[in-house]
Parts: structure tokens; C-alpha cells; sequence
């Protein structure tokens, strides 16, 4: 779901992940992890005004 919502809006913050999901920030955080992990997903930028990139 998460690499969904980041094909259609690249960027969203943790907490608006968070709130669209109905799940807690600190879940978010670490599907995020093991996403980056997986190399799916990464993150371009400073944490203020970056975006986030679907890898695969």
C-alpha cells in the first residue's frame, strides 16, 4: 500500500502515510525501513523537501 501511495504522490510525509492507513507514524517508519532495505523505495533530498522514489 505504501509504494502505492507513493506512485501516485511522491511526496507524502510519514504522517500523512500514517493517517491515510490508519496505522501509527512508527509503523510507517519501519515498512519504510525494510522497503529501503528491500531497495523498493528510496528517499532523494533533504528530510524538509525531499521526495520520495519507487525502485522498483
Amino acid at each position: 500500500k505504501i509504494v502505492k501511495m507513493i506512485n501516485n504522490n511522491n511526496n507524502l510525509t510519514i504522517n500523512e502515510m500514517s493517517k491515510a492507513l490508519g496505522v501509527s507514524k512508527p509503523t510507517i517508519e519501519r515498512d519504510l525501513a525494510q522497503l529501503r532495505k528491500e531497495n523498493t523505495v528510496e528517499y532523494i533530498g533533504p528530510a524538509k523537501t525531499g521526495f520520495w522514489k519507487v525502485k522498483k
